[in-house]
């Protein structure tokens, strides 16, 4: 199974965001997150990269959903399935709430003092 690195997810994630509220200020964007925590990494980056915090749905004519998800990704998965459009104004993302194994492995190595690859 491929897990993507978070940065990977994330960077995914941006543009869709991007695309969606470039079309206009009642262009939005809801998350549909199903754990109270796990998603500041993400919530952070939205942040930095748009200068914004959140904002009401009430105004929006056109809001698409973002779910962040591991489990729904099968055994199949490839480095293109970090954002799957699931239905006309639904995509999940692939978002691991835990290191990956590459990012495990770069830490471990720093620790050891051995030089990361």
């Amino acid at each position: 199974m491929y897990i993507p690195e978070r940065e990977q997810s994330c960077e995914a994630m941006l543009r869709l965001i991007e695309e969606q509220i470039q079309r206009g200020p009642k262009h939005m964007v809801h998350f549909k997150c199903k754990a109270k925590y796990g998603y500041e990494f993400l919530f952070v980056e939205i942040s930095k990269a748009f200068n914004t915090k959140s904002c009401s749905l009430a105004s929006a004519t056109d809001v698409i959903t973002i779910i962040p998800s591991t489990m729904s990704f099968n055994s199949n998965a490839e480095p293109d399935d970090v954002l799957k459009r699931i239905s006309s104004h639904t995509y999940r993302l692939c978002f691991s709430f835990h290191p990956s194994y590459s990012e495990v492995s770069y830490s471990m190595q720093l620790r050891s003092g051995k030089q990361p690859r």
